[in-house]
């Protein structure tokens, strides 16, 4: 897989900032992304050491309206993942640019 497709986003929210507080950060990554993937991705572009990587899946989620009638919405799977950097590395958001 071509590194520069792994990393899709940055994931902020209340959640994912209580975790960075015991020095865990999140991303949404490409679904077929791996580990090995992932933390070289990382590294290239944040130019962080990755000390370890836990991959969370969100399945689709399908949601009805409700108007008459039957309609749906559906909102599409995603990959996260939670890193931690090693030693005293610190991950800045600022250097994510989405495209």
């Amino acid at each position: 897989m071509n590194l520069s497709q792994v990393v899709m986003g940055v994931l902020v929210t209340e959640k994912s900032v209580s975790c960075s507080e015991h020095g865990y950060n999140s991303i949404f990554v490409h679904p077929d992304a791996n580990k090995i993937d992932i933390k070289k991705a990382i590294k290239t572009f944040f130019g962080v050491e990755v000390e370890s990587v836990k991959i969370i899946k969100v399945k689709e989620k399908y949601r009805g309206t409700a108007r008459r009638g039957i309609s749906q919405t559906k909102r599409k799977a995603k990959k996260k993942a939670l890193f931690k950097c090693k030693g005293n590395a610190k991950f800045d958001i600022s250097n994510f640019s989405k495209k």
